[in-house]
């Protein structure tokens, strides 16, 4: 998901909550570090994973480098689960 699960209430996080109501959803979702206007009311969900960045990364080339090797360790853990379907809503 590419906007936090703490900001607004939209589309993504609902359809997640009702699929997870008949299938097991886990959401990996983009933590951002704004946190001043996110909100926890959205915290009804159990299964969320945090996508972490560091922020600004296209400035400075070692940043990039790192967020490269973080999506790569990602990208290990959503292989070596071997979900049925990924939903991608970017």
């Amino acid at each position: 998901m590419h906007i936090d699960w703490d900001w607004i209430f939209q589309r993504p996080q609902i359809l997640a909550i009702k699929l997870n109501e008949y299938f097991d959803v886990k959401v990996l979702y983009r933590y951002s570090f704004n946190r001043k206007d996110l909100r926890n009311k959205n915290r009804k969900y159990s299964n969320l994973l945090k996508f972490i960045q560091i922020p600004k990364s296209h400035k400075i080339i070692i940043f990039k480098l790192i967020n490269i090797i973080i999506a790569k360790f990602y990208t290990l853990y959503i292989r070596n689960k071997k979900f049925e379907y990924i939903w991608v809503c970017y």
